[in-house]
């Protein structure tokens, strides 16, 4: 029963649970003026995330002879080897060993050589304070999220037991449920400054192990506050629904739950120009257990440039002769008690852009 009559669903399901499709942002269309100048472009920006499955890991040891480090390998029973690698391989002399590269030795340990000692768990105050944030709040936001991951798995196997499914291996796939979704990175705080976020980068000690720093795409509007009202702005996905929508319209392949879509003004008018087609990479499991081993990669697509025939350094000027005027009441008021309001209209009379 289980290799012919189930066996094709068996393995749909193994694969999955083997593999993770990542979808890739694709970079949006910038926004020209008609004097060159850029008004709205995608600038790439550091965020930083939690992996609750290492955060949940986070004793760690040294060897005091080559300085390997090593984590936590369980949750209710703490579990590190008392001897590093290094010493091991010595022992059994493999000098032509393919491990000779990552512990690279000349002699025999000596007697106690190869021991890992314990360290205590890396300390994030610095973190948290570079960030802004309370103390013990990475903590309780990592706290959360497997408390939601746990709720998340409670409700599936409710589902399955309500449909009156008591195969054995319930068990063994919400037990893989379960680590995926903690595998997967929580976003914790956007657009981290460099010298924060080489805090992360560079932690050789593994004092902030289960935070990641996560590469990701940002709009940029170089000009400041230049015709907010004209430019708009975006935002990602609102929810699920916003993405079966949009689908429906343009396609499953170029909404993703990371889509960065225009809300207000040209962002939003010219979606379908600006919107490029996102890319996936589909990942399989190492012998870590990481989704780090790349199946498929399809590179992402980016939008179109938009050309404006808007100039922006005439418009600067209209708007210092415009506040140079605010305070003159003969210009009148755009409704009573307001601010004296006024408006330029630039026309090419070859072309009649505007």
């Amino acid at each position: 029963e289980l290799q012919v009559v189930d066996g094709a669903s068996w393995e749909k399901v193994a694969r999955e649970m083997r593999q993770h499709k990542q979808p890739l942002e694709a970079r949006r269309g910038s926004i020209l003026s008609a004097d060159g100048r850029t008004l709205a472009e995608d600038a790439h920006a550091l965020q930083l995330a939690i992996i609750p499955w290492e955060w949940q890991r986070r004793g760690r040891a040294r060897c005091s002879d080559c300085g390997a480090m090593y984590y936590e390998r369980g949750i209710k029973k703490i579990y590190i080897p008392k001897t590093c690698s290094c010493a091991r391989h010595a022992r059994r002399g493999g000098s032509g060993s393919l491990r000779r590269d990552a512990y690279p030795r000349t002699d025999i340990p000596r007697k106690g050589a190869g021991q890992l000692e314990r360290l205590p768990d890396g300390d994030v105050s610095q973190l948290e304070k570079a960030l802004g944030m309370e103390p013990g709040k990475l903590a309780k936001v990592a706290s959360e999220r497997i408390a939601k991951v746990k709720k998340i798995v409670a409700g599936i196997e409710e589902r399955a037991r309500a449909k009156g499914d008591t195969s054995v291996f319930l068990e063994s796939l919400l037990k893989q449920k379960r680590e995926d979704l903690l595998k997967r990175r929580f976003l914790v705080s956007g657009n981290v400054p460099p010298e924060i976020a080489r805090l992360v980068l560079t932690d050789e000690k593994g004092r902030y192990r289960g935070l990641r720093m996560v590469g990701t795409l940002r709009r940029h509007y170089p000009e400041g506050d230049f015709a907010p009202w004209l430019l708009g702005w975006t935002s990602k996905m609102r929810d699920a629904t916003e993405v079966r929508d949009l689908r429906k319209r343009y396609g499953d392949e170029r909404i993703t739950l990371e889509t960065r879509w225009g809300r207000r003004g040209l962002e939003r008018a010219y979606n379908a120009h600006l919107h490029g087609m996102p890319g996936m990479q589909v990942k399989q499991l190492d012998k870590q257990g990481r989704f780090t081993k790349v199946l498929e990669d399809v590179p992402p697509r980016p939008g179109h440039t938009l050309h404006l025939s808007i100039d922006v350094g005439v418009s600067r000027d209209a708007e210092r002769i415009l506040h140079a005027q605010a305070t003159d009441e003969k210009f009148g008021f755009y409704f009573p008690g307001g601010m004296p309001s006024g408006a330029f209209l630039m026309i090419d009379a070859h072309t009649g852009e505007i």
